[in-house]
């Protein structure tokens, strides 16, 4: 009998002992990975400030990089969103973001039929499944705004370069792709125009497959009779084009 009791005595302490145990962290960290690879988070706010979310496998980093509004395209002509970021962030911030959003999306009272000044845009996808929602202005919307706002604070973040300066586009680009060539031309007079050309060792389809997953909304894709495939945006374009498992990437931003 006096056995059986110091037997129970101990029981706290085992447990203690293994849920402090490397293993058992390690699985604690691994269990809040809970969203399906690939997948990626699109949200506009209700000035048109933009951010992307994504995470392309279970191993990879997830990462970030927000589209802040510029005061020429601001409909006061002067509001700025600040300075472009990008980063990563931790898994179990991203669970929060991304069940907040979901909870904002089952509330169909919270629903907009419409994109209106105030309102939140919502684009989330994972595997082959989509979900695509507008919030309207309110307390709940602003509660997710202040949890957007803390969540990249706690990020581990860079300025995102305004310009291909140096060698890195302003879309999202295909990992492995090698960095060719950059330079400047003139499509309308007196409007400059920067492009860059990046090159990759895989067959188009499946950078177009990347593209069509990864990019914002607000796009026109168009396809030309050489196969090549060209998103246009407000200010600059993606075009993609070649053959076998060779692909090449030509980015255009503007005007400057």
């Amino acid at each position: 009998m006096e056995r059986s009791i110091r037997a129970w005595l101990f029981l706290p302490l085992i447990f203690g002992f293994l849920l402090l145990s490397p293993n058992s962290q390690k699985g604690l960290a691994l269990a809040a990975q809970t969203i399906p690879t690939p997948w990626v988070f699109h949200y506009h706010d209700g000035s048109g400030n933009g951010f992307r979310f994504w995470q392309d496998s279970p191993q990879a980093e997830i990462l970030f990089e927000t589209s802040p509004i510029r005061p020429e395209n601001s409909s006061s002509g002067a509001y700025s969103g600040g300075e472009a970021k990008k980063g990563r962030i931790a898994a179990e911030d991203m669970n929060q973001l991304w069940n907040s959003a979901l909870k904002l999306e089952k509330e169909s009272s919270l629903h907009s039929e419409s994109r209106q000044m105030g309102t939140g845009a919502f684009s989330l996808k994972k595997g082959n499944e989509s979900q695509e929602f507008i919030i309207k202005a309110g307390d709940s919307l602003q509660e997710f705004n202040a949890l957007l706002a803390k969540t990249l604070n706690r990020s581990k973040s860079e300025s995102k370069p305004a310009s291909l300066d140096s060698p890195e586009a302003p879309f999202p680009l295909f990992p492995g792709a090698k960095f060719e060539a950059k330079g400047a031309t003139s499509l309308q007079t007196g409007q400059n125009y920067i492009f860059s050309v990046y090159n990759v060792d895989k067959p188009k389809e499946e950078v177009l497959r990347f593209y069509e997953t990864h990019l914002s909304q607000g796009y026109q894709r168009a396809e030309a009779s050489d196969g090549s495939v060209k998103f246009s945006f407000s200010r600059g374009s993606l075009r993609v084009s070649g053959s076998g498992n060779r692909t090449r990437i030509e980015i255009t931003q503007g005007p400057l």
